[in-house]
């Protein structure tokens, strides 16, 4: 494969990972809850190692020069206190509960720093106007059992920086990506999907080392904001597609997997 192939691929590739290659979100809406015996399960699945993420066309050399460099910054956000901050995120679980119990939907459990397993991939839809997921979610039936499920996923954490081959094209942001989504765990029908990715930019100097105190604080800074965006767009998507006379809520436990 020639070089100019391999930065492709490495654009592509990056572009996915910081949501570029995202599907197109599907909203909620009253057939959500149309099925007002159905139990629910909220999941916050378990935030990956902050990391210097790198988009923009680079070969495989490129990539080994970048990641070279960068690995002093990787290191310090892959250390203790930031990892501390960003597990933060997992807060969502009971925020999301509590607005589904006012709304009387019955939440069976709530898991945090869930550690999601390999899903086989699903494509196609259930119906007429209707979404498979993307992942077959329907063997986590068990597990959380409940039948349909509330599942934030943190993608990356850390920061973004793009680059043309081994070239910075830009400075570094605070980045912290996560999709949102309801599915359905006995047909595998996708019923919500959101995804938020924040950036934050880094006040100078960005590269003071070794502790990098303003890259980890704007890292810190867009864990911070993508939770509340989440929270929100649950919160209004919510709010417009159940009304408040649901059936009764149900308590439940709070579970660390």
């Amino acid at each position: 494969m020639s070089t100019k192939h391999l930065r492709v691929v490495a654009l592509l590739v990056c572009m996915g990972l910081l949501g570029a290659c995202a599907q197109a979100p599907v909203n909620m809406s009253s057939r959500t809850w149309a099925d007002k015996n159905a139990s629910i399960a909220i999941v916050v699945v378990k935030v990956p190692t902050a990391a210097t993420h790198k988009i923009g066309a680079q070969g495989l050399l490129d990539m080994a020069i970048n990641n070279g460099i960068a690995g002093p910054v990787d290191t310090r956000l892959a250390a203790s206190d930031v990892t501390k901050a960003l597990e933060d995120f997992q807060s969502l679980g009971k925020q999301l509960q509590d607005q589904l119990t006012a709304r009387g939907v019955k939440v069976v459990g709530v898991y945090t720093d869930y550690s999601l397993p390999q899903l086989n991939s699903m494509h196609g839809s259930t119906g007429p106007g209707q979404q498979l997921a993307d992942k077959d979610y329907r063997t986590l039936a068990a597990d959380l059992k409940a039948d349909r499920a509330l599942i934030i996923i943190p993608v990356a954490a850390g920061t973004v920086r793009s680059y043309y081959g081994f070239i910075p094209t830009s400075q570094p942001s605070g980045n912290f990506l996560a999709d949102g989504e309801i599915v359905d765990l006995r047909s595998d029908e996708l019923l919500w999907y959101i995804q938020v990715n924040k950036s934050v930019n880094i006040q100078s100097p960005w590269d003071a080392a070794p502790d990098y105190p303003n890259l980890t604080s704007a890292a810190e800074q867009a864990e911070q904001q993508a939770r509340t965006d989440m929270f929100m767009a649950f919160q209004q998507a919510l709010a417009g597609s159940l009304s408040t006379s649901g059936e009764l809520s149900t308590t439940a436990t709070t579970t660390s997997k």
